[in-house]
Protein backbone atom coordinates (compact mmCIF):
# COMPACT_ATOMS: atom_id res chain seq x y z
CA UNK A 1 0.00 0.00 0.00
CA UNK A 2 2.76 2.44 0.98
CA UNK A 3 4.29 2.06 -2.50
CA UNK A 4 0.76 2.33 -4.37
CA UNK A 5 -0.20 5.48 -2.31
CA UNK A 6 3.40 6.67 -3.21
CA UNK A 7 3.41 6.09 -6.80
CA UNK A 8 -0.34 8.10 -6.77
CA UNK A 9 1.79 10.76 -5.74
CA UNK A 10 3.60 10.88 -9.19
CA UNK A 11 2.18 12.84 -11.55
CA UNK A 12 0.79 8.95 -14.25
CA UNK A 13 -0.82 8.91 -17.25
CA UNK A 14 -4.31 8.77 -16.99
CA UNK A 15 -4.98 5.57 -18.18
CA UNK A 16 -2.21 4.11 -15.47
CA UNK A 17 -3.69 6.52 -12.90
CA UNK A 18 -6.99 4.27 -13.51
CA UNK A 19 -5.57 1.06 -13.38
CA UNK A 20 -3.93 2.24 -10.19
CA UNK A 21 -7.42 2.88 -8.63
CA UNK A 22 -9.11 0.35 -9.68
CA UNK A 23 -6.24 -1.44 -7.87
CA UNK A 24 -6.81 0.69 -4.81
CA UNK A 25 -10.54 0.06 -4.92
CA UNK A 26 -10.12 -3.48 -5.14
CA UNK A 27 -7.10 -4.18 -2.30
CA UNK A 28 -9.40 -1.85 -0.17
CA UNK A 29 -12.27 -3.93 -0.32
CA UNK A 30 -10.32 -7.44 0.38
CA UNK A 31 -8.24 -6.19 3.12
CA UNK A 32 -10.04 -3.48 5.42
CA UNK A 33 -7.38 -2.25 7.04
CA UNK A 34 -6.37 -0.21 3.84
CA UNK A 35 -9.06 1.99 4.35
CA UNK A 36 -6.47 3.45 7.54
CA UNK A 37 -4.05 4.22 5.18
CA UNK A 38 -6.32 5.63 2.78
CA UNK A 39 -7.78 8.52 5.37
CA UNK A 40 -4.20 9.27 6.48
CA UNK A 41 -3.48 9.94 2.80
CA UNK A 42 -6.80 11.76 2.47
CA UNK A 43 -5.71 14.00 5.67
CA UNK A 44 -2.33 15.00 4.09
CA UNK A 45 -2.32 18.90 3.12
CA UNK A 46 -0.06 19.26 0.75
CA UNK A 47 -1.60 16.34 -1.88
CA UNK A 48 -1.44 17.32 -5.75
CA UNK A 49 -4.64 17.98 -8.21
CA UNK A 50 -3.98 14.21 -9.45
CA UNK A 51 -3.10 13.03 -6.00
CA UNK A 52 -6.27 14.29 -4.31
CA UNK A 53 -8.96 13.56 -7.37
CA UNK A 54 -7.80 9.77 -7.03
CA UNK A 55 -7.96 9.41 -3.46
CA UNK A 56 -11.14 11.11 -3.59
CA UNK A 57 -12.45 8.31 -6.28
CA UNK A 58 -10.67 5.37 -4.62
CA UNK A 59 -12.76 6.40 -1.69
CA UNK A 60 -15.95 7.58 -3.06
CA UNK A 61 -15.91 3.78 -4.91
CA UNK A 62 -15.70 2.12 -1.45
CA UNK A 63 -17.86 4.72 0.39
CA UNK A 64 -20.90 5.85 -1.39
CA UNK A 65 -20.37 4.03 -4.56
CA UNK A 66 -20.45 0.34 -5.83
CA UNK A 67 -19.27 -0.98 -2.87
CA UNK A 68 -21.33 0.87 -0.33
CA UNK A 69 -22.83 -2.01 1.17
CA UNK A 70 -19.88 -3.70 1.48
CA UNK A 71 -18.02 -1.27 3.42
CA UNK A 72 -21.17 0.12 5.68
CA UNK A 73 -21.34 -3.81 6.65
CA UNK A 74 -17.87 -3.71 8.08
CA UNK A 75 -17.35 0.47 9.22
CA UNK A 76 -18.66 2.52 12.05
CA UNK A 77 -19.79 5.80 11.67
CA UNK A 78 -16.20 7.09 13.00
CA UNK A 79 -14.65 5.91 9.63
CA UNK A 80 -16.94 7.71 7.82
CA UNK A 81 -16.88 10.89 9.29
CA UNK A 82 -13.01 10.98 9.20
CA UNK A 83 -13.28 10.34 5.57
CA UNK A 84 -15.91 13.23 5.51
CA UNK A 85 -13.88 15.27 7.57
CA UNK A 86 -10.77 14.80 4.96
CA UNK A 87 -12.73 15.25 2.06
CA UNK A 88 -14.96 18.64 3.44
CA UNK A 89 -11.71 21.08 3.04
CA UNK A 90 -11.57 19.95 -0.79
CA UNK A 91 -14.70 21.93 -1.36
CA UNK A 92 -12.88 25.14 -1.91
CA UNK A 93 -10.61 23.48 -4.49
CA UNK A 94 -9.83 25.82 -7.01
CA UNK A 95 -9.24 22.68 -9.35
CA UNK A 96 -12.82 22.07 -10.56
CA UNK A 97 -12.46 17.96 -10.68
CA UNK A 98 -11.57 18.37 -7.44
CA UNK A 99 -14.11 19.93 -6.10
CA UNK A 100 -16.70 18.71 -7.82
CA UNK A 101 -15.67 14.78 -6.84
CA UNK A 102 -15.30 16.62 -3.35
CA UNK A 103 -18.81 17.98 -3.80
CA UNK A 104 -20.67 14.17 -4.87
CA UNK A 105 -18.95 12.19 -1.65
CA UNK A 106 -19.82 15.00 0.90
CA UNK A 107 -23.46 15.61 -0.10
CA UNK A 108 -23.36 11.21 -0.41
CA UNK A 109 -21.87 11.11 2.82
CA UNK A 110 -23.51 13.29 5.47
CA UNK A 111 -26.32 11.68 5.57
CA UNK A 112 -24.86 8.15 6.20
CA UNK A 113 -22.93 10.19 9.54
CA UNK A 114 -25.70 11.95 10.81
CA UNK A 115 -29.95 12.35 10.20
CA UNK A 116 -30.28 15.54 8.25
CA UNK A 117 -34.06 14.83 9.04
CA UNK A 118 -33.43 15.61 12.99
CA UNK A 119 -34.45 18.89 13.69
CA UNK A 120 -32.14 18.30 17.24
CA UNK A 121 -29.15 17.71 14.80
CA UNK A 122 -29.10 21.61 14.22
CA UNK A 123 -28.87 22.32 17.27
CA UNK A 124 -25.46 20.02 18.47
CA UNK A 125 -22.40 19.97 16.53
CA UNK A 126 -23.24 18.96 13.30
CA UNK A 127 -25.48 21.82 12.59
CA UNK A 128 -22.69 22.79 9.85
CA UNK A 129 -23.38 19.57 7.71
CA UNK A 130 -26.94 20.34 8.02
CA UNK A 131 -26.37 23.50 6.08
CA UNK A 132 -24.22 22.46 4.01
CA UNK A 133 -25.92 19.46 2.59
CA UNK A 134 -28.94 21.45 2.41
CA UNK A 135 -27.00 23.83 0.16
CA UNK A 136 -25.53 21.41 -2.10
CA UNK A 137 -28.82 19.35 -2.38
CA UNK A 138 -30.71 22.76 -3.20
CA UNK A 139 -27.48 24.72 -5.53
CA UNK A 140 -29.30 23.88 -8.96
CA UNK A 141 -25.54 24.00 -10.51
CA UNK A 142 -24.35 21.69 -7.59
CA UNK A 143 -27.29 19.87 -8.13
CA UNK A 144 -27.03 19.21 -11.87
CA UNK A 145 -23.11 18.50 -11.39
CA UNK A 146 -24.20 16.23 -8.16
CA UNK A 147 -26.69 14.38 -10.44
CA UNK A 148 -24.51 13.78 -13.48
CA UNK A 149 -21.40 12.34 -11.25
CA UNK A 150 -23.67 10.68 -9.78
CA UNK A 151 -23.93 8.75 -12.65
CA UNK A 152 -20.32 7.63 -13.10
CA UNK A 153 -19.63 6.88 -9.31
CA UNK A 154 -22.29 3.69 -9.30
Amino acid sequence: CEVVFAAIAEPLHGQIRYFMEVFCIQMTRRFPQVLGMLKSQLELPDLSIQQISSLMIISGSIVVGRYQQEFLEGSDKKDLHEILVAVIPWLGSTQGFSRAIAQILVHKMIPLVIDINDDKSSHDNHWYLIRLFQFLDSNKEDLFLLTMLTLFVK
